[in-house]
């Protein structure tokens, strides 16, 4: 079977949930390559601004729709929040591992779906219930490796922060042992090779 009725033989729906899946996946890669050489956030995030008023300013012309629209407090405040949004994810995505920023990213639907209960009074229909009621297992698996990582990680800080601020000896009880570098040249002098 040949390649191109492979591609047609899976549904338009389909192709475009996975052209979109590659694409977020590209635009992660790249900001954490960004953030890597060292570009700010906020320059990665006007990069990409600048990018999409280039594409939608040529959508917005030739459908000939008013750029500023004409409900232009919803569209501002749609902006702030899309910017305040835009600005966590790509945080996230500099500076924490790629598979925990995604899990990060992918966890706000059961969000939206929390505060459409509490704050919009929306009561959740079966499918939103089951749809989180699945995933709920799969959620508490990721927040679980997300906080046992933030714990891991803050138990060697506090260690740190408690060893310089007393003596060694007074926080184990006994004298500090030598450091590894400290031995390794006492034996490498000594004519013992490491």
């Amino acid at each position: 079977m040949p390649a191109s009725a492979m591609i047609n033989a899976v549904p338009l729906g389909a192709r475009y949930m996975l052209g979109s899946a590659l694409a977020f996946a590209l635009m992660g890669a790249c900001v954490k390559f960004a953030g890597a050489r060292g570009i700010p956030v906020l320059e990665i995030i006007a990069a990409r601004a600048l990018i999409s008023l280039v594409l939608v300013d040529g959508d917005v012309r030739r459908k000939g729709i008013p750029a500023l629209g004409t409900h232009r407090l919803l569209l501002f405040s749609r902006g702030l929040v899309g910017f305040i949004a835009l600005t966590g994810v790509y945080y996230a995505l500099v500076h924490l591992p790629i598979a925990e920023a995604s899990v990060l990213q992918y966890l706000h639907p059961m969000f939206t779906a929390l505060i459409a209960l509490l704050w919009l009074k929306e009561r959740p229909t079966t499918a939103t219930s089951a749809a989180v009621s699945g995933s709920r297992s799969r959620w508490s698996a990721d927040v679980t490796k997300l906080s046992s990582r933030g714990v891991a990680t803050a138990a060697p800080c506090q260690v740190r922060r408690q060893s310089s601020s007393r003596r060694r000896s007074r926080l184990v009880g006994r004298p500090a042992p030598r450091s590894l570098g400290a031995t390794r040249t006492r034996s490498t002098s000594a004519g013992g090779g490491v």
